[in-house]
């Protein structure tokens, strides 16, 4: 992107080696070999180059991805990639960094939309492998978490580029329900501006002459999904020793805004970081560039994604980000010390948007970190109104709307004769709320000077109600609640540090508190009614995971689920009481269902019930009796659709679930 100061000779010896592998031991080769199944759209351009050079009709798909190089390089260049590489599949029939699903097609043979949605799903697994991605958890962010985590920057060291999306995209399989199109999320348009501070030199490139520091700037190119383009960035050269390591260089202030326009549901940007020995030394000409890439249908391909193969999104990122990584290595003078691919989501937005700032890493051949600004009034969090629909005897009844909107799932406990509910305001304050006899539901209060990124934790236990939040900083929290006394003083558990919210259920005659640490592993603690909790126990089955925990008491047992990140199953386990402490045993994953969203678990006439959000949007739920898992139902004939996990909760001989409908 930097700079076409090579000719079309050695931009087609390069294609040559890296295709043959006589390219291997440079970082590019190395990548392409490490992934045989990936990279469908380098090969994808490849042989729309060959079908243009041979006047074959190109799909719209070929034309997408031919517009970019068509109008850098030139018909007659692009013809002689495509010639490059027939001659090359000819001879060798495999070559490095092109799949068999490509060198495979005839000339005759297009690709298309719908040959890439069939081949993403191999696509993605063979991403999702690698070290050099990330999936970004706004709960956590807005808990004050760093953007990267330490393995992630380190995975990105050894690629020299990255993608980073919002981690409740990263989903795969299919629940095996109808799919219903997901409803939007309080799309209402807003506008924001993002810009880069500085960033921090940990390590330089370390290529130039000897003597000679390193030569920084920084290019970023974007859209959102409303079709705004990004501001074309290149920034100010950083040289003359102001990129040496341990230095933080500011950017110019006429010339550190990267985004200012308006969006619905987020923003993909790609950042990279340049070593800049060279150059075309015509910023206006890159710029112009820029303008282009900003406006390039290669962005309708992601935004498509997001819509219609959520699944596979992260598949289309990497193969996308390793494209533009490559076709850079063939045809830049310049090196890129580091690259990366950001999906940043209305969530994400609205977390980075209340904190201000954020720390973005490029580990490659140098490390930089880069501080990122958002900049005028903050995002709000998505938010949903509150709903419930309660099942008596063997129907459900119509969902019941209730007037307050929340930024987080609500919490459920039957409690003295009468269901509380706990939501936070969409000011963060943590509201509760109970339905009288008469079937009315009490004015919300707010939960002493409490607040909340993270849905709060509700059960009845020892006479009184008990209620644990997590704070600002991770910190967890609890207090308990009487009908004569009100709340209780809040009490900080020491030393402990939360990725999201906590759970309470009771069990045994003890109350029972799960919480996922700053690592996303799992801890127990439990209250026996006396003057102390005891614990925290490290969870023994070494779950890690970022979405709520699930617990309910049932037959003899706590049960504990939770949906995996790594394939969204939904996984239960059982607590055994052991002379070392409580040990849980873990159990396969039920029947194949999949949630993007964490499960709620409920007791009720004997039986233990699940509720999950399916894939689709839709509101299921399942009753184990004993032995087995039922067939998951759709719950109030496929109308029910929260925007994340539901609360359950036995309650008057009746189960109410509650949750928030966008």
């Amino acid at each position: 992107m930097a700079d076409a100061g090579t000719t079309a000779g050695e931009r087609l010896e390069r294609l040559q080696g890296l295709l043959t592998g006589a390219r291997s031991n440079s970082r590019v080769g190395r990548n392409l070999a490490r992934v045989p199944k990936a990279n469908v759209l380098f090969g994808a351009v490849l042989h729309a180059a060959d079908r243009l050079r041979q006047g074959e009709e190109l799909t719209d798909l070929e034309e997408v991805l031919l517009g970019g190089l068509r109008g850098a390089l030139g018909d007659e260049e692009v013809k002689e990639w495509g010639r490059v590489y027939r001659e090359s599949v000819t001879a060798r029939g495999s070559l490095t960094g092109v799949p068999a699903v490509i060198t495979g097609r005839s000339v005759s043979q297009g690709y298309g939309f719908e040959d890439l949605e069939e081949d993403l799903p191999a696509v993605t697994a063979e991403w999702t492998a690698q070290s050099n991605w990330s999936a970004v958890d706004h709960k956590a962010l807005a808990a004050g978490a760093d953007f990267d985590s330490a393995e992630f920057v380190e995975g990105m060291r050894e690629w020299g580029w990255a993608v980073t999306l919002p981690a409740h995209l990263v989903a795969s399989g299919d629940d095996g329900a109808v799919q219903e199109g997901r409803e939007e999320i309080d799309a209402a348009a807003y506008r924001f501006r993002l810009s880069f501070e500085n960033f921090h030199v940990h390590r330089t490139v370390g290529d130039g002459w000897p003597g000679v520091g390193d030569e920084i700037r920084w290019v970023s190119a974007g859209q959102s999904d409303l079709g705004a383009p990004a501001v074309p960035f290149l920034s100010q050269e950083f040289g003359s020793g102001s990129a040496d390591a341990g230095r933080t260089p500011a950017f110019h202030v006429g010339r550190h805004i990267v985004f200012d326009a308006g969006a619905e549901n987020g923003l993909v940007l790609n950042v990279t970081c340049w070593e800049w020995d060279t150059g075309d030394g015509n910023d206006d000409s890159i710029g112009e560039r820029l303008i282009l890439l900003n406006r390039d249908p290669l962005f309708s391909l992601i935004w498509g994604a997001v819509a219609e193969l959520a699944p596979s999104l992260i598949g289309l990122l990497m193969d996308l980000t390793s494209l533009g990584i490559t076709v850079v290595s063939l045809i830049a003078r310049n090196d890129v010390s580091a690259s990366r691919s950001l999906y940043l989501d209305r969530h994400a937005l609205a977390a980075l948007s209340q904190s201000g700032s954020a720390q973005w890493h490029f580990n490659g051949d140098g490390h930089h970190e880069l501080k990122v600004k958002f900049a005028g009034n903050p995002i709000p969090y998505p938010t949903g109104t509150l709903e419930y629909a309660v099942r008596t005897g063997s129907t459900w009844g119509a969902p019941a709307p209730l007037p307050w909107q929340s930024i987080t799932p609500p919490a459920l406990a039957s409690y003295n004769g009468k269901l509380y509910a706990l939501f936070v305001r969409t000011d963060t304050a943590v509201m509760w709320t109970r339905m009288e006899a008469d079937g009315t539901w009490r004015t919300p209060e707010r939960v002493g000077g409490d607040g909340s990124h993270f849905a709060p934790a509700v059960t009845a236990f020892n006479g009184k109600l008990w209620y644990a939040v997590t704070g600002g900083g991770g910190a967890v929290y609890w207090r308990t609640f009487t009908e004569s006394g009100g709340w209780s003083a809040i009490t900080r558990f020491p030393n402990y540090g939360a990725a999201s919210g906590p759970t309470l259920a009771t069990h045994n005659n003890m109350l029972w508190l799960v919480h996922q640490g700053t690592n996303n592993r799992l801890w127990l603690t439990r209250h026996a009614g006396g003057s102390a909790w005891a614990g925290p126990f490290l969870d023994n089955l070494g779950w890690n995971t970022t979405n709520t925990i699930a617990l309910t008491s049932y037959s003899g047992y706590m049960w504990r689920m939770h949906t995996a990140d790594h394939d969204n199953a939904l996984y239960p386990a059982r607590c055994f009481e052991k002379p070392t402490g409580p040990e849980w045993d873990g159990r396969d994953p039920i029947n194949g269902w999949r949630t993007d969203q964490g499960p709620a678990l409920a007791t009720h006439a004997g039986n233990m019930w699940i509720f999950h959000r399916g894939l689709a949007g839709a509101l299921y739920a399942s009753v184990h009796g004993g032995t087995n898992w039922g067939t998951p139902q759709i719950v109030g004939a496929g109308a029910i659709k929260p925007m994340d996990e539901a609360a359950a909760v036995s309650h008057d001989n009746k189960l109410y679930v509650m949750y928030r409908k966008a």
